[in-house]
């Protein structure tokens, strides 16, 4: 969710990028999306693909950062219960696709989870737990049905004090910005990286291999892993409950709410990755969002909701002794 400043899942390392590299190679890192984004790749047209990247990524920083008071978010969630917002097509999209999932997922993703968001980020900040009465009445503000998309290009939320967070899909959203602009650019080759937590992998390494991500162990420290996923023209995206939590007698509260609860998911999931074909369009916005999704459903949920779905994707779920169940295209390798 939006205030997660760290990674959502420990870290998807970039292991195995390979010794031999290609001529024309460019790579840029810069903090943005409250993160650090890196940017690679090769070919003729690198360089100018990354600096427009770069460029472009800042675009959507000013348009999805609820913090800023000018952006598109900010503008819409300050006019909650009052009247319609016109947004950028980016941000329309953005919420568009997550009012689709939200209801294809029965709720296990709801994107005006904005209040719950800011309770919990309050609390979790200062290490104590929101009293239950509060935690029920923001809760009754999570209705993505209350979140109007006119044709327009216009939203409206009907309910003051309704907020929309994209914490969950703002990366994905940049994955695919930045995919595209390597497109026209002529890249075949590299890697897009957003808060290690949502990458997309472009064609293959300069000598033809795979990239290789690795998956972090949700409990055991570096370089303590789950394995190596092989990534071709495709985007991963992670949710994991250790990268911020409080301890209360021996319970975990994390970050990863539950938008039917309104308290932190506990389903015995520590972690999840979902991988999307890049035949889709959406792909990282729909690995972004729907890795949250599933680390809510669960396993036993999750997997059978995976066959539903309408575009190629594969996932592991894993517990804290780092125990996995994946779906049959999902290859782990140590």
């Amino acid at each position: 969710m939006r205030f997660v400043i760290v990674p959502l899942l420990c870290c998807l390392l970039l292991a195995g990028c390979g010794e031999r590299e290609a001529p024309r190679t460019a790579a840029r890192s810069l903090l943005v999306l409250h993160t650090v984004a890196s940017l690679m790749a090769e070919g003729p047209g690198a360089e100018a693909a990354v600096e427009e990247s770069a460029a472009r990524l800042k675009e959507l920083e000013l348009r999805l950062d609820p913090d800023q008071p000018t952006s598109d978010i900010a503008r819409l969630n300050a006019a909650a219960g009052l009247e319609p917002v016109t947004l950028s097509p980016e941000v329309y999209h953005l919420l568009a696709v997550s009012r689709e999932l939200s209801i294809r997922s029965g709720g296990a993703w709801d994107v005006t989870i904005g209040p719950l968001s800011r309770l919990w980020r309050e609390a979790l900040a200062k290490g104590e737990l929101p009293d239950n009465e509060a935690v029920a009445r923001t809760r009754a503000l999570v209705d993505c049905w209350n979140l109007q998309l006119l044709p327009n290009g216009q939203a409206m939320l009907t309910e003051p004090g309704m907020a929309v967070d994209p914490g969950g899909a703002a990366k994905g959203l940049a994955l695919d910005e930045v995919r595209r602009i390597y497109a026209r650019h002529g890249v075949k080759s590299g890697l897009i990286s957003l808060g290690e937590s949502a990458v997309y992998a472009v064609g293959r390494k300069a000598d033809g291999e795979p990239w290789q991500i690795a998956l972090r162990h949700p409990r055991e420290p570096l370089p303590a892993r789950l394995g190596r996923l092989p990534l071709t023209d495709a985007a991963l995206s992670a949710s994991g409950d250790y990268e911020q939590f409080i301890d209360v007698d021996g319970t975990r509260f994390h970050h990863i709410l539950d938008p039917f609860t309104g308290w932190p998911v506990v389903n015995g999931t520590a972690a999840v990755a979902f991988l999307v074909s890049g035949e889709n369009p959406d792909a990282g916005l729909v690995a972004d969002i729907l890795s949250t999704a599933l680390f809510v459903m669960g396993p036993e949920k999750g997997l059978p909701f995976l066959e539903t779905l309408p575009f190629p994707s594969d996932a592991v779920f894993a517990d804290a002794k780092g125990t996995v169940r994946t779906t049959a295209g999902f290859s782990l390798t140590p």
